[in-house]
């Protein structure tokens, strides 16, 4: 009722994150307010109440709500973007690949913002965004969080291109190893080999990340690394 009747931004982003509490809390099942939350959301009195009413949307899956949550993404920052973009990628929603790809050669983009993109794309099979991730990750003028988020996804898109990019930096250094450890996290069985043998790595943080990798991955791998 207040996310209908009432103008004031305080009531309704009350409002629309105890619709969002109460979907993730499974206390309700429908969601009546859809169609009052995406106005809100496509004219919204503050930021507060569009992440509101955004999360809702999230919340009760409404899939319906993508473009408009799109919009809402592309004018927002990132604080509604991190509502938003994990759910596009999960929906696997075509039209936000544009807004991901040219992020990707935004120079002052944030590493949040870049991260969620590489995401996404891993979730559209983006592979054509293949060689613009692959220079994000190599650009030495871009953080180390860019990269990882780039190796990432390059691992998700394309095993080989993957392992061929990663079996350089593996005689690297500290963070070309890092990276190294991103790119071969899948299931191919040559990266697999290849992100095993890192177990054994010198640096301990390295070991641990490949180690994590594996586990996740495959279980019985890890056997020989582990005390008898």
């Amino acid at each position: 009722r207040i996310l209908r009747e009432s103008d004031d931004p305080e009531l309704l982003e009350v409002a629309a994150r105890s619709v969002a509490r109460m979907l993730r809390e499974n206390l309700v099942r429908d969601v009546p307010s859809i169609a009052v939350l995406q106005q809100h959301l496509a004219d919204p009195p503050t930021d507060s109440v569009a992440h509101a009413c955004a999360l809702a949307l999230v919340e009760a899956d409404a899939r319906e709500s993508a473009e408009l949550l799109l919009k809402a993404s592309v004018r927002g920052n990132d604080e509604i973007r991190l509502v938003i973009e994990p759910a596009l990628a999960h929906w696997k929603f075509p039209p936000a690949l544009e807004l991901w790809a040219a992020r990707l050669k935004e120079p002052f983009a944030t590493q949040t913002s870049v991260r969620l993109a590489c995401e996404g794309l891993a979730a559209l099979q983006a592979k054509d965004q293949l060689n613009d991730l692959t220079t994000l990750m190599l650009n030495p003028s871009e953080s180390f969080g860019k990269h990882f988020a780039a190796a990432s996804a390059i691992a998700k898109l394309d095993p080989a291109h993957a392992l061929q990019q990663a079996l350089p930096l593996m005689k690297g250094d500290i963070a070309n190893r890092l990276l190294a450890t991103a790119l071969l996290t899948n299931s191919d069985p040559a990266c697999l080999t290849e992100l095993t043998r890192m177990c054994a790595d010198s640096e301990d943080g390295i070991a641990s990340a490949a180690l994590a990798a594996v586990l996740r991955i495959d279980l019985p791998r890890l056997q020989e690394h582990l005390p008898t």
